[in-house]
């Protein structure tokens, strides 16, 4: 048995309680007479003013079409862009370059709900939703405001302006880059002019036949490999050209990557392999919760339905926390990957430009030795084909650049790549009628705030709710766990104080058996068994040691009749002469005061064999009787006449006269009451026990709930044989004489005492 005085661990109460279902349902179980009316009132405070407050809202939609790939009319574009594509269009819509001229509308301008907001563009930014409907090419821009004229009267000034800035944009682009292929245009053709007159200039001089005639080796294989260089040279300038036009427009235009929006992480996730197999994997659980439901008997409460239920929230939890991953991680990704598109364009831009002039400087030097080498065979007339070449070379780049024109002309009136289908109309009914959502959360939260406040309080407090926090936080060891023992099971504590000597009542075992307990601790521990006289304490009234003092003394007596006295030592309010139905004078008061003898105030009763010394009448203060010296004087006279003498004490913290009796004592039990005795109280207690030179030899824990005091322990109880006598008596099944089976708990029952009204 732990030795509180020599123990070395040390008790500081620093460990806070642990938020267990216990503790949360003893708080309830404590206040709720006090939190069930106060949140019913929160709870429909609440509700009512969310009610009251309410105002219905709308929600206009405008259905628009963005088309992942170009539409054309007979030249077919690229398809590369398709996902940017409809990216920037989503963050096109809700971006201030479409909702600032949304702003500069008269008539939306003058909204109240426009004019009120101090940063108007962000506010309509927030209330702005683009969403995709399903995987397809159709979006919804939607409003929701509360009233339903303005909210369809934005959303459609919203559409409206989204589809003239893509088509303004579209023009831009389209315009520029035209004009950038007239300005090459414009010098090819110029130079084809100059190399017309060239060629007309050296025909005249060296033939003088028709300059535009068919070639003089055009059969010759040096003639085909010329035209084949020329071929690829006018490829390589007309794509470097064109190369740099764009590149020009896109530094022009260079506002960097489009931002990622929310739609479109999402369906990135949805898309994710794991997410889908999670989910079809919580699915399918669920599934199997029904049918364990409809197929044992105790449905819910069953254990393969409470396991499994337990599964499925860890599952949903691990969801949650993949897809808050994927959320981030996603973003990440696509930030990267679009930011490494976007310089990767530049990029590619820029090496196409220098490919295709390294290309064009090797096709201009391998054509530059075809034509050193041919002049060398065919002499001066060499030198009008190589003008009639350099001819052709720039007619065919303006030949190309004619016909990028052309395309770009014939599919400027091709179907624009984004389709207004339909506009919002005014809302006829508002997006909740009620608001049941807010109304059950608020009126849940009203209703459940004063126990959390409860629970709050309760941690503060941090009352005692097991053995275990007793053990951890101090060095005692409880050595008995005491079941609660309500009067009202009994009809009344004074209808069983009294009963036969050879009764066993039922509804008493676990409480009778648990003192039984205590007594045997305390007379077969090696540690205790040589303790004569015990005090009983407590930190404050109320924690049952009255009761435990009364009872394990009535145990005592059960197995050494005769020699066990109690004494009433809390003189300022005594309560085990009216648990004996005795006198309270003479007693201790009178004792030590030298009123009155000791054999003249000890009470024996012959029916409980238990001697009783009661409280007296107090005179005077009790620091003076208990300092005088002379109860350490009666405590010695006592040693030789019992064997066990028990004191129930005053509590150590609002009396400290207490402490004389604690230390005058053998040893010390320290009373606590589960869910009500605070551990501070409990801790402080202890320490003034060990400072004033006690000995606290063990803690006892008092009403311990029957459920979880049997589930601890077990049940061990009487039980009747066949052919025995059994009747009953007070409405109690009783057993009688030779027909119980198993050894008796007690060898006679004596009056159990008031278990917890005593103090």
């Amino acid at each position: 048995m732990t030795n509180g005085a020599t123990s070395s661990k040390q008790t500081t109460g620093s460990a806070l309680p642990k938020i267990t279902p216990h503790f949360v349902w003893s708080a309830v179980c404590r206040w709720w007479k006090w939190c069930l009316p106060i949140g019913l009132l929160a709870g429909s405070l609440a509700g009512a003013y969310v009610f009251f407050t309410f105002v219905p809202v709308y929600r206009a939609t405008a259905w628009v079409r963005i088309y992942a790939n170009p539409q054309y009319i007979a030249f077919k574009a690229s398809t590369a862009d398709r996902r940017s594509f409809i990216a920037n269009q989503v963050e096109a819509i809700r971006s201030p370059l479409v909702l600032a001229p949304v702003l500069r509308d008269p008539e939306v301008a003058e909204l109240t709900i426009l004019s009120k907001q101090q940063d108007p563009i962000d506010w309509l930014k927030q209330k702005i939703t683009v969403r995709a409907v399903g995987r397809s090419e159709y979006f919804n821009i939607e409003f929701t405001g509360p009233n339903p004229q303005q909210a369809a009267l934005i959303t459609n000034s919203v559409a409206e302006s989204y589809l003239k800035f893509h088509n303004l944009v579209g023009e831009e682009h389209t315009s520029r880059l035209m004009k950038l292929l007239n300005e090459r245009r414009e010098f090819h053709a110029n130079e084809v002019a100059r190399y017309r007159e060239n060629v007309r200039t050296l025909s005249k001089m060296a033939t003088g036949k028709d300059p535009f005639g068919p070639p003089l080796f055009a059969e010759s294989p040096k003639a085909q490999a010329l035209a084949a260089l020329r071929t690829r040279l006018v490829d390589s300038i007309v794509n470097r050209e064109l190369a740099e036009a764009t590149q020009k427009i896109f530094q022009e235009g260079n506002r960097g990557p489009a931002p990622i929006s929310p739609e479109m992480i999402e369906r990135a996730i949805e898309e994710q392999a794991a997410i889908t197999a999670m989910r079809t994997e919580i699915s399918l659980n669920e599934k199997k919760l029904v049918e364990i439901v409809k197929q044992h008997v105790q449905g819910t409460e069953s254990k393969p339905y409470l396991q499994l239920k337990a599964q499925i929230e860890q599952q949903n939890r691990n969801l949650e926390n993949l897809i808050a991953g994927l959320r981030v991680q996603l973003r990440n990704e696509m930030e990267s990957q679009q930011i490494g598109d976007f310089e990767r364009s530049g990029n590619q831009l820029d090496s196409s430009i220098q490919r295709f002039r390294a290309e064009e400087d090797i096709l201009r030097e391998r054509l530059k030795g075809e034509i050193v080498e041919t002049q060398e065979l065919m002499g001066n007339t060499l030198e009008l084909e190589f003008a009639k070449n350099e001819l052709a070379q720039a007619t065919e780049v303006l030949s190309r650049i004619d016909n990028r024109l052309l395309a770009m002309n014939t599919e400027e009136k091709a179907p624009d790549r984004v389709e207004l289908l339909r506009d919002a109309v005014v809302p006829s009914l508002p997006v909740a009628v009620l608001p049941l959502k807010n109304l059950f959360i608020f009126s849940l939260a009203g209703l459940f705030a004063p126990f959390g406040l409860a629970v709050a309080w309760e941690f503060l407090m941090r009352r005692i709710h097991s053995r275990a926090e007793i053990e951890e936080n101090s060095s005692l060891m409880v050595i008995a766990e005491i079941p609660d023992l309500n009067a009202n099971r009994l009809g009344g504590y004074g209808s069983y104080f009294y009963s036969s000597y050879n009764q066993y009542d039922r509804r008493l075992g676990p409480y009778e058996e648990s003192i039984d307990g205590l007594r045997t601790q305390i007379v077969l521990s090696e540690d205790l068994k040589e303790l004569q006289i015990l005090a009983v304490a407590s930190a404050v009234s109320g924690e049952g040691k009255t009761s435990v003092s009364a009872q394990l003394a009535v145990s005592l007596a059960r197995v050494a009749p005769g020699s066990v006295l109690l004494i009433d030592g809390d003189l300022r309010c005594p309560d085990l002469h009216e648990i004996f139905g005795k006198e309270i004078s003479p007693g201790l008061c009178e004792i030590l005061t030298g009123k009155s003898e000791f054999r003249d105030a000890v009470v024996v009763d012959d029916d409980s064999h238990i001697h009783f010394l009661p409280a007296g009448a107090l005179a005077t203060s009790p620091h003076q009787l208990m300092a005088n010296g002379r109860l350490e004087t009666l405590l010695s006279q006592l040693r030789s006449e019992y064997r066990h003498i028990v004191i129930d004490t005053p509590p150590v913290l609002p009396a400290s006269e207490s402490l004389n009796i604690h230390k005058a004592a053998d040893g010390v039990l320290v009373c606590a009451m589960r869910d009500s005795t605070r551990m501070d109280r409990f801790l402080m207690t202890y320490r003034r026990l060990i400072s004033a030179g006690a000995r606290p030899v063990g803690a006892v824990l008092n009403r311990v709930s029957w459920p979880q005091y049997t589930s601890r322990y077990g049940r061990y109880d009487y039980y009747k044989r066949r052919g025995q006598a059994v009747h009953e008596a007070d409405g109690a099944e009783v057993v009688t004489g030779e027909i119980i089976a198993a050894a008796p708990l007690q060898a006679a029952q004596s009056p159990p005492s008031t278990p917890h009204a005593a103090e």
